[in-house]
């Protein structure tokens, strides 16, 4: 996976799932690279972080953070119906070279709460509004949500899908959830980029690369390149 993220070029790249030992590989694989994210369970390494990533030649970090999706967003907590901790990291970067300021965040939604779905996009898009206020934001997931979804539908009345808004026709697989081989039957798009409107996606990919037929993840890696306006 680290080799796959060095082939791609990836300059910023958010993770879920990642256990505290894999956080830790990727941060020693990428010494250049910083990250901004605690673990679920405990707000520090227990449970799966939902990280973000980037390198440090090219951005400084201007603040950062985790709330959990919850009623209770500042504390360690379950939300709604969900079946696990569900949080999101944020990191505010500025670019080195034009000073230019922009927000990411990384999210995990619940995969079967309903209802913690749906409020967990609301809270989201109200804490990005707290937090980002009228800067440029990139928010990143696994959101267990098919595009037609209400709270997908929701979060893109505020935010645009990298897929829809392309320069270059979206590359590679439409779904992104296939299982770990190659072998099995085509999932959902379930995971996402989504990006402000100051922002400008020249490339989308669902990226099937692998390994002898295996993939890295049950979940295909998405990769953009974004211009900032």
């Amino acid at each position: 996976m680290a080799a796959l993220f060095k082939f791609h070029g990836a300059e910023i790249f958010c993770v879920q799932e990642a256990l505290p030992e894999q956080v830790f590989f990727l941060k020693n694989s990428f010494p250049g690279f910083h990250y901004e994210g605690v673990g679920r369970d405990d707000g520090f390494q227990s449970g799966e972080f939902s990280a973000v990533f980037f390198d440090t030649t090219l951005f400084r970090q201007m603040d950062g953070g985790t709330f959990w999706l919850s009623e209770t967003p500042g504390e360690c907590s379950f939300g709604w119906d969900a079946a696990c901790r569900r949080i999101c990291s944020w990191v505010a970067l500025e670019v080195k070279e034009s000073g230019q300021h922009f927000f990411v965040f990384n999210t995990h939604f619940d995969h079967k709460g309903t209802e913690a779905r749906a409020q967990s996009a609301k809270l989201i898009l109200e804490k990005i509004k707290d937090i980002a206020g009228e800067n440029p934001v990139v928010l990143c997931g696994d959101f267990n949500l098919s595009p037609d979804s209400d709270p997908i539908r929701e979060i893109k009345q505020s935010l645009r899908d990298a897929f829809d808004i392309s320069e270059i026709p979206p590359y590679g697989s439409v779904p992104t959830f296939l299982g770990f081989t190659y072998d099995s039957l085509p999932g959902e798009r379930i995971d996402y980029i989504f990006v402000s409107e100051n922002i400008r996606v020249l490339r989308y990919g669902a990226l099937t690369d692998s390994g002898d037929r295996k993939f890295y993840s049950d979940h295909l890696p998405v990769l953009v390149t974004i211009l900032i306006q």
